[in-house]
This record gives structure tokens, sequence and C-alpha cells, in this order.
């Protein structure tokens, strides 16, 4: 399972066009997560760890999700002490 969550982190596999004229024919794309959202990893290399953690706990918040930092913390398996 570790090997699983780790290619999960580094990439993408999406629908993203319809390919066909049957229902549910759709087109694939298989990459590497910085390729298809470079700008999003340009700003995201430029935060440091615990100012990007605590953006990451306050989109889940405004989506709904009432989550602490230190539940994040175990939940998405970060490091403590950054």
């Amino acid at each position: 399972m570790h090997y699983l969550a780790t290619l999960q982190q580094k990439f993408l596999l999406t629908k993203y066009d319809l390919t066909g004229r049957m229902r549910g024919s759709y087109g694939y794309r298989w990459c590497k997560c910085e390729d298809a959202y470079t700008a999003s990893f340009e700003v995201a290399g430029r935060l440091n760890v615990l100012e990007s953690r605590e953006r990451i706990v306050a989109h889940l918040a405004a989506h709904g999700a009432a989550i602490t930092l230190d539940r994040a913390e175990r939940l998405f398996r970060w490091q403590a002490g950054f």
C-alpha cells in the first residue's frame, strides 16, 4: 500500500475528453501531476511546509471538512515538527 500511495501522490489519471459516440466513451490522461498543473506546483514550491499545511487545512474547512492541523498530520501522514 505504501508504494501505491507514493504513485498516487506523483501521477494523475483522469477522464478528460469524450472519444466516441457511445455514452461512457472517455479519453483518459495519465501523466505526472506537475506536468498537468505546472503553475500550481511553481506556487507551491515557494511556500514553506507550515504555510502549505495551513492552506490545505483552510481549503478543507472552506469545503465543510472540520479538521484540525493535528488531525490532518495524522490523516496525511505528515512528519511532525515542520
